[in-house]
């Protein structure tokens, strides 16, 4: 649990698949990242709401904006009029939906969150408002993928879950499958397992516009840096295509000739932009930390691509994108908490010429 006063949330967005409001986000097209707000008063009583003219109950949530991840998460609460304790990052999950023959990805992250209030105004395109007991909550809510999410995460709230999931309608109800079994990004006691040896069943790829960057140690507690022409880093994937976390980090060792286990999350940052043209939101990065299981590096044939393994100082000091050293800095110097920050890229005339830290460093979970 967060116990800084100087928290900032990270942010992906919530407020769920809504059949009909935009800003709910299920029009929308083009959005790939959402947070969930699972919001428990003094009773452990579960904040419930419905969507306006509807019959569809949800918990809140919101997709992200531009706003900052505290400022998104803040919002929700207060426009029920409820003042919220630091939320806890408790999963991130890949959902496929299939509305109308329109296929789409997204990722969607959920926290929770505790509060001593208990009187509740109603914002705009919310019918009504009520708390209830989780399984009552989970009889009310409408989409059976957030009652899966939900009871996973309540019924084992000291890990983070992560998982993949299909959302479509049939004979007009809306139903969900498991793509992907529920597995632990995180847990607060050390009992380590190994995440990455589970196969799954093959799962078409569609764009979901998120990049995650992995940091692998050996037994030498040396970590693995690639270089490409923009020079040295570690490897990172932008998921262009749709794969679950644990696939994507697959295709980042396997190539190589090697595997990894013991895969945890350990940052989650947004990064905003300015002076580009054609990009005007958010983006976001997440880090995961996991240790050689087994394999020697095969080189690549691509000369201008190289992969070798480094002590942490020498490492820190050759990778020469400054945000993603920032970033490592933090979380190897501070590898039992789980990170998250904000950043703005600084563009002139379409090239980078500079970038801020827009948010100091924040526990998620300490």
């Amino acid at each position: 649990m967060v116990t800084t006063n100087k928290f900032k949330f990270f942010i992906s967005t919530v407020f769920l698949l809504l059949l009909s409001l935009n800003s709910f986000g299920q029009a929308e097209k083009n959005i790939s990242v959402f947070n969930r707000l699972l919001i428990l008063n003094s009773e452990n009583e579960l904040l419930v709401v419905k969507i306006e003219n509807t019959d569809t109950w949800v918990t809140p949530g919101l997709y992200q904006t531009k706003q900052t991840i505290r400022q998104g998460l803040d919002s929700i609460a207060s426009s029920y009029g409820i003042k919220i304790e630091i939320p806890e990052l408790k999963g991130i999950f890949l959902l496929k939906r299939d509305i109308n023959g329109e296929l789409s990805n997204s990722i969607r992250n959920i926290y929770t969150a505790k509060t001593i209030d208990k009187e509740l105004k109603m914002p705009k395109g919310i019918d009504d408002v009520k708390w209830l007991p989780i399984n009552k909550a989970l009889e009310q809510i409408t989409f059976p993928h957030i009652n899966l999410q939900i009871g996973q995460i309540m019924n084992n709230p000291d890990k983070i879950w992560g998982g993949s999931l299909s959302q479509f309608k049939e004979n007009g109800n809306w139903k969900t499958k498991i793509l992907q079994e529920f597995y632990v990004l995180s847990e607060k006691e050390n009992n380590e397992s190994n995440l990455l040896t589970k196969k799954d069943e093959p799962i078409k790829k569609i764009d979901n516009y998120t990049i995650q960057w992995l940091i692998v140690f050996n037994p030498k507690k040396e970590i693995l840096l690639m270089k490409d022409k923009y020079g040295w880093k570690t490897p990172v994937l932008r998921s262009d295509e749709n794969l679950s976390l644990k696939e994507g980090i697959d295709s980042l060792v396997r190539p190589i000739g090697i595997s990894v286990h013991r895969l945890k999350l350990a940052g989650l940052t947004t990064y905003k932009y300015s002076g580009l043209k054609d990009n005007q939101v958010v983006s976001f990065r997440s880090y995961y930390t996991a240790k050689l299981k087994d394999g020697d590096i095969i080189q690549p044939k691509d000369e201008q691509k190289e992969y070798k393994w480094l002590p942490i100082e020498e490492a820190l000091q050759i990778i020469e994108m400054q945000p993603l050293k920032t970033e490592l800095n933090q979380i190897l110097k501070n590898p039992k908490s789980i990170w998250g920050g904000s950043f703005i890229m600084i563009f002139e005339e379409e090239k980078f010429k500079t970038f801020k830290q827009t948010e100091p460093f924040y526990e998620l979970r300490n």
